[in-house]
């Protein structure tokens, strides 16, 4: 388990899990009290009603990264320019993980945490109080546009068939996603790796999520106006589990200069 932690603290890490689905912040005994804004401006000139998409956050939404009870060192926030082979590898070392955690709290877990039905051909992001972070490039804007990019991520649910940890796809097609695999009386909480070393959490009622749940796109042409591009309904917050956070700065480590 994540840093060699004893299982003590490994259960008390993970009862985000057995009170809900995963987001329970009480567990690593941590206090949410960020100041972290939503910060959504860009430097080009052709997507100045971009900055329109993410909304504030309010402090409960929001998570000291800083404050960990098990390192003193600083989190490393920088983006790290990955291969997507790199952001594939740490993807499922990071799945791996999340399974391990999954059993212990009696769910299941996939990397099926976002996908989209027939599109056009701007770039798909999501909402983040630091800003929109891309999901899915297809260079309109491209990645310049922004300062975060998805490494990818994982979906935690509770299963309707009692199969618990990693599971490796979801049954049906894009129209069905969740419904015919995670009991719907219970969460669902989609995590997001930022390639800047931080995990972005969206929970909510397991009957609320689609696969496309927290997903915006922009324009066919790259830009981003109200009337024509498709803003994400939800936000993703910053993420209150730590060994979570601590996981993902774990795992990007060797790729920082």
């Amino acid at each position: 388990m994540h840093k060699s932690l004893p299982l003590t603290a490994i259960i008390a890490g993970s009862l985000f899990l057995l009170t809900g689905c995963g987001v329970s912040h009480s567990a690593n005994n941590q206090s949410s009290s960020a100041s972290n804004s939503a910060n959504s401006s860009k430097s080009s000139s052709t997507h100045t009603n971009s900055s329109n998409v993410t909304a504030p956050t309010s402090s409960s939404q929001q998570v000291n990264a800083t404050s960990s009870a098990s390192s003193s060192a600083q989190p490393n926030h920088q983006s790290v320019a990955l291969s997507e082979a790199q952001q594939a590898q740490i993807t499922a070392q990071f799945l791996a993980w999340a399974g391990q955690r999954a059993r212990i709290g009696g769910m299941a877990v996939t990397d099926d945490y976002m996908d989209h039905g027939a599109a056009g051909f701007g770039d798909f992001f999501a909402a983040t109080p630091d800003g929109l972070v891309q999901v899915q490039n297809q260079n309109n804007p491209g990645p310049n546009h922004f300062k975060i990019h998805a490494i990818g991520g994982v979906a935690f649910y509770t299963p309707i068939d009692g199969n618990l940890g990693v599971q490796t796809d979801l049954k049906g097609d894009f129209a069905e996603g969740y419904r015919v695999v995670a009991r719907p009386d219970k969460p669902i909480s989609k995590y997001l790796l930022g390639d800047n070393g931080t995990v972005y959490e969206l929970q909510k009622p397991g009957d609320q999520v689609a696969l496309s749940t927290g997903l915006g796109e922009f324009n066919d042409d790259g830009s981003y106006t109200s009337d024509n591009a498709v803003a994400p309904q939800d936000q993703f917050s910053i993420s209150g589990d730590t060994a979570a956070q601590q996981e993902l700065q774990k795992l990007l480590a060797p790729y920082r200069k």
